[in-house]
């Protein structure tokens, strides 16, 4: 069994690994103020009532015109729904997305091109997909508290 140490030097080791994204660095630092203080709002809102950290959004993804460090970009964000998710709810997270995308515009000067913010995934092709980028926040999850090291498989 880790020490408490060393299984908090794993929790940080995996926060920093994840805290990387295969975008430009100007891109992700503009991305990232901008959506950590929109994430617990659009995490409050597509939360599933009921089951404890289970969210109507699969995944969120990005697609940007240049994967090169640039000065400008244009970009998309979309968030992928579970096909459970009823009407309101959708329409709530819809509009959240679009208001990240929004205000990632206003902050970054970054042109939002996105024709669509949000769909459920029986909605959704796999190569409407295929030139985005998926967002991992587990970099988010775990600022949040969420220790990412599992139940305790050890009896004693």
């Amino acid at each position: 069994m880790l020490s408490e140490f060393d299984r908090q030097c794993v929790v940080r080791w995996r926060a920093n690994r994840y805290s990387r994204t295969a975008l430009p660095d100007k891109f992700n630092e503009q991305l990232f103020n901008v959506l950590g203080p929109a994430l617990p709002e659009i995490d409050k809102v597509s939360r599933i009532e009921g089951e404890e950290g289970k969210s109507y959004i699969r995944a969120l993804y990005v697609w940007i015109d240049s994967l090169a460090e640039a000065d400008c970009y244009d970009f998309e964000i979309f968030a992928l729904l579970r096909d459970d998710v009823g009407d309101e709810t959708f329409s709530a997270i819809q509009d959240l997305i679009e208001g990240l995308a929004a205000g990632l515009s206003e902050a970054s000067g970054f042109n939002d091109v996105s024709e669509n913010y949000a769909d459920r995934d029986s909605r959704t092709f796999v190569s409407y997909l295929t030139k985005f980028v998926k967002l991992n926040l587990d970099s988010e999850s775990l600022k949040s508290g969420d220790s990412d090291t599992g139940v305790d498989l050890d009896p004693s």
